[in-house]
């Protein structure tokens, strides 16, 4: 009799415990809406698989490749969704409301899919491991041969490149896409004159200053800024040459255009804010490495994601504005619009959806 009340007891309390959570959210965000602040939440989570490693988004859609052979699309605003399993090991796709094309690094083709139907596939003879659209051309990096490939919506060639050495990324500056020439050492010696390769008007930036590891770049007012992978420096490109403007910290993954700077995330710890303008540094976040980086449409917030912490943190006004706890080792962060910001958690296999509220 008396554990049979404490039963009732310990359910009443749980019950009790779960009102007071809903009151004191609800609460929170009817304070938020009074105030006008925004509110940033997980809306949904969608299983991808364990081995995916990026997101690509384009137009309305959203697609993940895990390497074990399946490929993900949703709709970012309905969370409808569908999959394809009959790749061996994609590493890229896109969707454009018709048609999905994806690269299978395996097989070495790339493929033009309706629904389950495949409609078009070209064998390229090289490994893919990239792709992206733009100006209704699609581009695929591939390796072994290292090999940039133009191909129209249709998968008719336009172009086929020889690259100098294993580039796999690539970056959309303006309207003009680059291939970085990421592996452009050996044996501490430069193997490459060439910097980055201009993909759209066929041009190569020359290695003037002997820079490691370029890894990514960007326009601003038609200057263009490169940043290295190892140092952690950012460059700004010049007629003649590579100048030093900033230095932020070590394994710098990528840089992002925010109003009047250029920020960067470092795997030593921080984002880092250059002003173009003013020539200022601002460091943030030092202590936490952070593997990804995005900014919203607006300019209004940056989203830096730290696999150790499992959190990301939403910065506004150079101030940590919300931190939101995630799915074990998130290792994507991704924008598409004012509304949405997407996750991919590795360790858990899952994409989690955040609204802004």
């Amino acid at each position: 009799m008396i554990k049979y009340c404490l039963g009732i007891f310990y359910q009443e309390g749980i019950k009790i415990q779960k009102r007071i959570i809903i009151l004191f959210m609800l609460v929170f965000l009817f304070c938020t809406v009074l105030t006008g602040q925004d509110y940033f939440e997980i809306v949904e989570r969608f299983d991808i698989g364990p081995r995916a490693f990026h997101i690509d988004t384009h137009k309305n859609y959203a697609t993940i490749c895990d390497y074990d052979g399946k490929v993900t699309v949703f709709d970012i605003y309905t969370l409808e969704s569908f999959s394809y399993s009959s790749c061996v090991r994609p590493m890229a796709g896109f969707f454009n409301g018709e048609y999905l094309y994806v690269i299978d690094n395996y097989r070495k083709e790339v493929l033009k899919l309706r629904g389950n139907t495949v409609i078009k596939r070209v064998s390229l003879g090289s490994n893919p491991v990239n792709m992206k659209t733009i100006d209704n051309k699609i581009f695929i990096s591939a390796f072994d041969p290292d090999k940039l490939f133009v191909f129209d919506k249709n998968l008719s060639l336009i172009q086929s490149v020889d690259l100098s050495v294993k580039s796999p990324f690539l970056q959309i500056a303006g309207k003009d896409l680059y291939i970085p020439m990421r592996e452009n050492t050996k044996d501490n010696t430069i193997t490459t004159r060439f910097l980055f390769y201009n993909a759209t008007v066929g041009s190569y930036i020359v290695n003037y200053q002997n820079i490691r590891s370029p890894i990514d770049i960007l326009e601003y007012k038609n200057r263009l800024f490169i940043a290295s992978y190892y140092n952690g420096k950012i460059y700004e490109n010049l007629a003649a040459g590579q100048k030093e403007v900033a230095a932020f910290g070590g394994y710098l993954i990528n840089i992002e255009l925010f109003n009047s700077y250029i920020v960067g995330n470092s795997l030593f710890g921080g984002v880092y804010f250059y002003d173009i303008e003013k020539k200022g540094i601002v460091r943030m976040l030092e202590d936490t490495p952070i593997v990804d980086i995005a900014v919203s449409p607006s300019n209004n917030y940056i989203f830096a994601l730290s696999s150790i912490e499992n959190k990301l943190f939403i910065i506004k006004d150079f101030h940590v504005y919300q931190e939101i706890k995630l799915d074990d080792y998130p290792i994507d962060v991704e924008v598409p619009d004012e509304s949405v910001i997407l996750v991919l958690s590795t360790q858990t296999g899952k994409v989690q959806v955040i609204r802004k509220f």
